[in-house]
């Protein structure tokens, strides 16, 4: 695995933070509020006191961390429909909301979030062009908007996910109920000089995209999708695109997939979905593909976010984004044993869409 491989793995993931980083966990508001704070304690599987971030407005619907945790990224309905806040590991606190790019990402609002090391993606979410914009940063702000791409996403395509692969070299685009013949569609990148040539993309009839996920070494490609199987696995390379699928689980969950967690020792496979069990867990090998089905947890949860699940970092513990009450939750976790106790729900937490952990 590369040096840039060990420190971006899928959406936001980075490089693991030192032993003195606070564990906490981020829900992002379906509310005018900035994004919501909470310390956990594993131990006795509780919640500490919610506080705000400052300066967030509008519902947000998909948060990122920059890949080496020193920027907080998300994305919303309203204006500005991004926003940066720099992250402290060690407190597991947000500096000053940092000043908007220029110029704004489109009116739409931002559907989605995707991270390199030195850019920032924005899916429009309402489908004019250019429908995907791309920020420069640096660990104090935003830089200059990228170009468009040379060829334009299709006029009237609804974006509601873009990742990165882990060596930063290609991004990958999903959309509504496809658009312009796609369902996903990919580009070549570089954050030097910014949107490549357009490769294989995803033609396939998989409804609406709602989250996607490569593992480490960036050669399989996770999407969760509105369209039975729901949650699809495929091979992928930076120079040609998606390729073909793998097999998918012996035994399938139910429902539309909304959001995929990875464990961070990449064996563990999460699925967050729209029906009970709303949470849904598979061993996984990058070699052999799907393997044996976890156990649903014993206490299910009572609702389901647009984008949300995330292991922490250490990987003991998963948690969630609700849209219903109570807004948030978390299990421990077992690679061994899969889901354990739930804990204790989050107090004065509102409708979440997504949730960031450490």
């Amino acid at each position: 695995m590369s040096a840039i491989q060990q420190l971006f793995m899928g959406k936001g993931a980075g490089a693991a933070p030192p032993p003195t980083a606070l564990e906490v966990m981020l829900l992002l508001n379906n509310t005018s509020t900035g994004p919501q704070r909470y310390t956990y304690d594993k131990t006795t599987q509780t919640f500490g006191t919610r506080s705000l971030l400052a300066g967030g407005t509008g519902s947000m619907y998909e948060g990122a961390f920059s890949p080496d945790k020193s920027v907080l990224f998300t994305a919303g309905n309203s204006t500005p429909y991004i926003n940066a806040w720099p992250w402290d590991l060690a407190t597991g606190t947000a500096g000053t909301k940092w000043g908007n790019p220029t110029p704004l990402p489109g009116s739409g609002g931002g559907r989605g979030v995707g991270i390199t090391p030195g850019a920032v993606f924005v899916a429009d979410a309402a489908g004019a062009p250019p429908c995907i914009y791309a920020y420069q940063y640096t660990n104090i702000g935003f830089g200059a908007k990228y170009a468009d791409p040379a060829t334009p996403v299709a006029n009237g395509t609804v974006i509601w996910d873009v990742v990165a692969s882990p060596s930063a070299a290609s991004v990958v685009i999903g959309l509504q109920s496809g658009g312009g013949g796609f369902s996903v569609l990919v580009y070549q990148w570089s954050d030097v000089t910014g949107w490549g040539a357009t490769i294989a993309g995803l033609t396939d009839t998989i409804g609406s995209v709602s989250d996607m996920k490569f593992n480490a070494a960036g050669d399989r490609l996770f999407i969760a999708s509105s369209v039975f199987p729901h949650i699809r696995v495929y091979e992928y390379s930076d120079v040609t695109g998606i390729g073909a699928k793998i097999a998918d689980p012996a035994t399938l969950g139910i429902g539309s997939a909304k959001s995929i967690a990875i464990h961070p020792t990449g064996t563990t496979i999460v699925v967050y979905g729209d029906l009970s069990p709303y949470v849904n867990a598979w061993t996984w090998s990058d070699v052999t593909g799907w393997g044996t089905k976890y156990a649903a947890p014993s206490v299910d949860t009572t609702g389901y976010g647009f984008s949300g699940c995330s292991f922490n970092t250490a990987g003991d513990v998963l948690l969630l984004s609700q849209f219903a009450t109570p807004r948030g939750a978390a299990y421990l976790w077992s690679q061994a044993t899969g889901f354990g106790t739930k804990f204790a729900n989050p107090a004065s937490a509102t409708a979440s869409l997504d949730v960031l952990a450490i």
